[in-house]
């Protein structure tokens, strides 16, 4: 499967209205100094069509949006390429200048852990991606991976080799009104990934609280969700501090998520479709997993990515 699945993507009909498709990359050295969140995507809003590139990090004066007409946007089925800036599953190459602003190089991707797929559990979704009318739709592309490569900022190299990424997309008419997203795959003790979504969704004149977790561990992927029989038995928010229990049968998943209050909030072009809207790129979170009362996993993640918009008590 490529970058770009045909049957779900909106190009050839750019006549459509309220559509949007985004790409997210993130990229942490080594050395989990520098780390940088980059979403390419497209917008249709009305009469306002346009791509963008959108830079986050934690490196001073970093963050920004660029704007490009539909016009710079092309795409196969194994790549996707704004202007002179491209992306695949293999590779992330950027080449943003705007005068002051300087952005430049190449990160080969390797080693990618994908999440299986069936008929019955079409990726990160399961069977709910089948459902033609949801507002939106999220895909794992890669839970993690080896990272390689350099990135110039306004002259300066910064080395990513040996680093970690991920990679994942989403794409559809408007976010949810409620979410939570989080994804991690620095730990401390052991070769893990995980990411976390939980989004409020509208079906059948109803909402429904829909979640999927991913979890790389011992050279294995398991899917925790509502599609498997996992429950959320804790949801609990305040401000960037998150506490999250989910078990299915035997096994429990305790997850405290510590977002930093210090590091700003990256505007969102889908702004107008998100409101109340958290963000920080260098949480920490603490996991431990269980089953039948016996500790299988535990450990502390660094450089989590934190997302999340609305109001999570409606998360029930």
């Amino acid at each position: 499967m490529g970058i770009i699945n045909k049957e779900e993507f909106f190009y050839g009909s750019l006549k459509k209205t309220d559509y949007f498709e985004r790409w997210h990359v993130y990229l942490v050295d080594a050395s989990k100094q520098h780390m940088l969140s980059i979403v390419l995507g497209v917008l249709l809003q009305g009469k306002e069509k346009y791509a963008f590139i959108q830079i986050g990090s934690n490196i001073p004066h970093l963050n920004r949006i660029v704007k490009y007409p539909i016009e710079a946007f092309s795409y196969t089925s194994d790549s996707i390429t704004i202007e002179n800036n491209v992306l695949s599953r293999d590779f992330i190459q950027l080449d943003l200048d705007e005068g002051k602003f300087q952005l430049n190089g190449k990160i080969i991707f390797s080693q990618g852990k994908q999440l299986e797929t069936k008929f019955w559990r079409p990726g990160l979704m399961g069977p709910i991606k089948w459902l033609p009318f949801l507002n939106s739709y999220h895909e794992v592309l890669s839970l993690t991976h080896i990272i390689m490569g350099e990135i110039n900022f306004n002259n300066k190299e910064i080395s990513f080799d040996e680093g970690r990424g991920a990679l994942d997309k989403d794409w559809g008419k408007s976010f949810p009104n409620v979410w939570l997203w989080m994804q991690c795959n620095h730990f401390q003790k052991h070769d893990a990934a995980m990411m976390v979504g939980v989004a409020r969704m509208p079906i059948f004149l109803n909402y429904y609280t829909a979640f999927a977790m991913p979890f790389y561990f011992n050279d294995k992927t398991e899917i925790y969700a509502n599609y498997t029989g996992a429950h959320i038995a804790k949801l609990y928010r305040y401000k960037g501090y998150i506490h999250l229990i989910i078990t299915e049968k035997s096994k429990v998943i305790d997850l405290k998520v510590f977002g930093k209050e210090d590091v700003p909030l990256i505007a969102s072009p889908m702004g107008h479709l998100i409101r109340d809207v958290y963000e920080c790129i260098d949480s920490k979170i603490e996991v431990k997993v269980t089953q039948g009362g016996r500790t299988v996993f535990e450990d502390i993640g660094e450089c989590a990515h934190l997302k999340i918009g609305g109001n999570t008590s409606k998360l029930k």
